[in-house]
């Protein structure tokens, strides 16, 4: 005959024990995490949740909660920017109900009230220099800019979409006149005293047409159309080609001849650090606005990613320096591209690591000065590499002499080391 006895022995019951003081303390003392709310000029948050109130604080996980973003009066509620969760958040409605289950950040954005208007016109366009003669079209007026395309009606398009469009691209303009510092700039293509951006059905073989120093783009219908796609179905995605096209305008001729200097094309191959910035800022300035990107099925992430990649790959082999890797129109690594990426990869990463928005108004400050004076000419190889050094540094607020000679290895001139010293920087 067999006995069995079962039984709780002391260390199951201690167990046990722990476990139900764990609970116990747990629900004495839940998770929390900290709701952050905000709103920028021209408008307000409350909350909605166990009472009115302004929303923030330390909430236990779980709660739920909903806030009001109220416009002020000349303002109009735009949308909400933040992370929700852990994640990137954009959200277009001014209630916004969410669960705690993480710390969160949201401000409120708003825009000054624009009325817009939509009439047919004939239009003579400046930029699409292959278009003779004025054509019928449509203009859809904001506050500070036009938007006239080829051919359309006023009845063609959404005026709630052409709105948000429009206030979009206007942000764009306010963003490179702050960050650029530039002045008034004239205007080349305008509508009853505002920049247009000529919209055309066949953009003389050219995605998108701009000049330097002087307002106003043309690009194809094309890249219109995804971008009224995209706000029509509520992603408020800009095209690359716009912040492209508008830094031209935002680039003064004489700024290349701070450190652009001759490939191996010879005379005519040149002004490529004109593009590496105008493919720069289609980067940074989402980012600085929170706006969506399209650019041919990539992400930003991807499109920065492949600019950063061709730096990264620069300073991990030794094979490559300034004679092979800087001065080959086409990168040593892949021919298939041009050195503009290159380049883009080391505006994007000097502004990442260098500063940020601080760094990138001082390179427009110092590159606008007298202060670093011009190469004498496209071959003068050490003056480029010397002034980029000083106009890097200077906007960094710090020597950045490591960077430059071991990173990027590139031969700097002890008259370029004596000139930065005395700045004293870090």
């Amino acid at each position: 005959m067999l006995l069995f006895i079962i039984g709780c022995s002391t260390d199951e019951e201690n167990t046990s024990s722990m476990v139900n003081d764990k609970t116990e303390e747990s629900e004495k003392n839940p998770t929390q995490y900290t709701l952050t709310v905000s709103a920028a000029e021209g408008g307000s948050v409350s909350a909605l949740s166990n009472g009115e109130g302004v929303p923030g604080g330390t909430y236990d996980k779980g709660t739920e909660i909903t806030i009001i973003a109220s416009a002020s009066e000349g303002y109009e509620f735009v949308r909400w920017e933040g992370s929700v969760n852990n994640f990137v958040f954009k959200q277009n409605t001014p209630e916004l109900s969410i669960k705690i289950n993480s710390d969160i950040n949201l401000n409120a954005i708003f825009y000054k009230s624009l009325s817009i208007s939509a009439k047919q016109i004939d239009f003579d366009y400046q930029l699409a220099y292959c278009l003779d003669g004025k054509i019928s079209s449509t203009v859809w007026l904001g506050n500070k800019l036009g938007i006239v395309i080829e051919g359309e009606t006023p009845s063609d398009r959404d005026p709630k979409i052409m709105k948000q469009i429009i206030i979009a691209l206007e942000r764009i303009i306010d963003q490179f006149y702050s960050i650029t510092q530039i002045g008034q700039l004239n205007m080349l293509s305008s509508y009853e005293n505002k920049m247009v951006i000529e919209v055309v059905n066949d953009n003389c073989g050219a995605g998108g047409l701009a000049h330097h120093e002087v307002l106003g783009i043309s690009i194809g219908a094309s890249f219109l159309n995804e971008v009224y796609n995209s706000f029509l179905s509520g992603n408020r995605e800009i095209h690359q080609i716009f912040y492209y096209e508008i830094n031209r305008n935002f680039w003064k001729r004489k700024w290349i001849k701070k450190f652009d200097w001759a490939m191996d094309g010879g005379d005519r191959d040149w002004g490529h650090w004109t593009t590496g910035f105008n493919v720069a800022q289609a980067i940074i300035m989402p980012k600085q606005l929170n706006t969506g990107f399209i650019y041919f099925g990539w992400t930003i992430e991807q499109f920065r990613y492949k600019m950063i990649k061709n730096l990264e790959i620069y300073m991990d082999n030794e094979e490559y320096d300034f004679y092979n890797g800087w001065m080959q129109n086409r990168m040593p690594w892949d021919r298939a591209n041009s050195v503009n990426d290159l380049m883009t990869g080391l505006i994007i990463y000097s502004y990442e690591n260098f500063g940020g928005d601080n760094w990138l108004k001082n390179f427009y400050k110092y590159i606008d000065s007298d202060l670093v004076p011009d190469r004498e000419n496209i071959y003068s190889y050490q003056q480029c590499r010397d002034n980029i050094y000083k106009i890097w540094s200077l906007s960094a607020e710090k020597d950045l002499i490591s960077f430059f000679t071991n990173d990027l290895k590139w031969i700097i001139s002890d008259d370029a080391i004596s000139f930065i010293s005395n700045f004293n920087l870090d």
